[in-house]
């Protein structure tokens, strides 16, 4: 289980990081397509940075109820709207419609770190962070950049935005998912190549000084 918990947190958050890099470079046309104006793309970029978060509590629930940690998480959601109540009840007043979605980010923050916290401890794993986030934030940070330079040479040809920004995520995507194999592919070659000589030197018998 400490296997297959470690996987399912490495392939969310590198999915959910990609969808991150798409709604922060495509918002606000996104939000035009859904019927709104340039508010709901505004706000749609920023509350990109919880995407992690939503698709987080979707896989450690899963997890957790998996355990069998039904009450756990019925607790951990009632603490969760604590939470949004009180911030929105502080933040509305002074914000707005932006102590709203602060409100959001603050439950979304607590309750997961809660979850995240419960699940590692709950399958006794100790994950490897590079794996799980270093990569996936460097693959996308170097996917974006490239992919960014490339579309001031598309700008060129004078395409439809439209066609324009799906040749760019359709690039930025193949370039992030080849660079985050590779650099896992490295990695794991890296790890598995320092087993034999780590075994070996167990093995060796010890001698006295």
């Amino acid at each position: 289980i400490r296997v297959l918990t470690e996987r399912v947190l490495e392939q969310t958050i590198a999915y959910a990081l990609f969808i991150v890099l798409i709604l922060m470079h495509s918002g606000m046309e996104i939000g035009t397509l859904l019927g709104g104006d340039a508010f709901t793309g505004k706000v749609l970029r920023q509350m990109a940075p919880v995407v992690p978060l939503i698709y987080l509590e979707i896989i450690m629930e899963g997890i957790l109820r998996g355990l069998g940690k039904h009450n756990f998480s019925t607790v951990n959601y009632l603490a969760e709207y604590l939470v949004r109540i009180s911030v929105l009840l502080i933040c509305v007043p002074l914000f707005g419609f932006y102590g709203i979605a602060a409100s959001y980010m603050a439950c979304n923050l607590t309750g997961n770190a809660v979850r995240l916290y419960f699940v590692l401890r709950q399958t006794e794993l100790k994950p490897v962070w590079r794996r799980i986030i270093i990569r996936p934030v460097f693959a996308l940070v170097i996917s974006w950049q490239g992919c960014t330079l490339g579309q001031h040479f598309l700008a060129r040809f004078h395409l439809h935005p439209l066609a324009e920004t799906v040749i760019y995520l359709v690039c930025c995507g193949g370039m992030y998912y080849g660079l985050l194999r590779l650099l896992n592919r490295r990695g794991d070659s890296a790890g598995s190549a320092g087993l034999p000589a780590a075994n070996e030197a167990k093995q060796k018998p010890q001698t006295a000084v």
